[in-house]
């Protein structure tokens, strides 16, 4: 089902997981440097309220965040960067901001996640 919804939307796998190794390394920088206005615009609220407390804490406990990349980590040779997709699962119909959804029994799930990895989720309202 994933494959299809790429061929569907005309976007290559490749330009997703780029862009998700890009919010991922956004996403440790910004952790380091306290700057969490910047993950604003990518990370789910809940996580990035949990992100924070989290790192708060660390530096109350005199802890310093630190980013070292090894570019020559390969006997010399600058690593490549790889990224894959074994599973992936679609899900339909819930808000990122878990906060707006509401509890399973508001919902008709239809699963299929064995077969398609697909799981939709239709308010019970419509």
């Amino acid at each position: 089902m994933g494959e299809q919804i790429f061929s569907w939307m005309k976007v290559h796998k490749n330009e997703v997981l780029s862009h998700l190794y890009k919010i991922y390394w956004a996403t440790l920088l910004s952790s380091c440097d306290g700057d969490f206005d910047f993950l604003k615009e990518y990370a789910e609220e809940t996580f990035l309220d949990k992100l924070r407390s989290w790192v708060g804490k660390l530096k109350e406990q005199g802890y310093t965040l630190l980013i070292e990349e090894d570019q020559y980590a390969d006997k010399g040779v600058p690593m490549q960067i790889e990224a894959n997709m074994y599973d992936h699962t679609v899900i339909k119909g819930l808000q990122i901001n878990w906060k707006h959804n509401g509890t399973v029994d508001d919902y008709t799930i239809n699963n299929d996640i064995d077969t398609m990895g697909f799981i939709s989720y239709v308010p019970k309202y419509i």
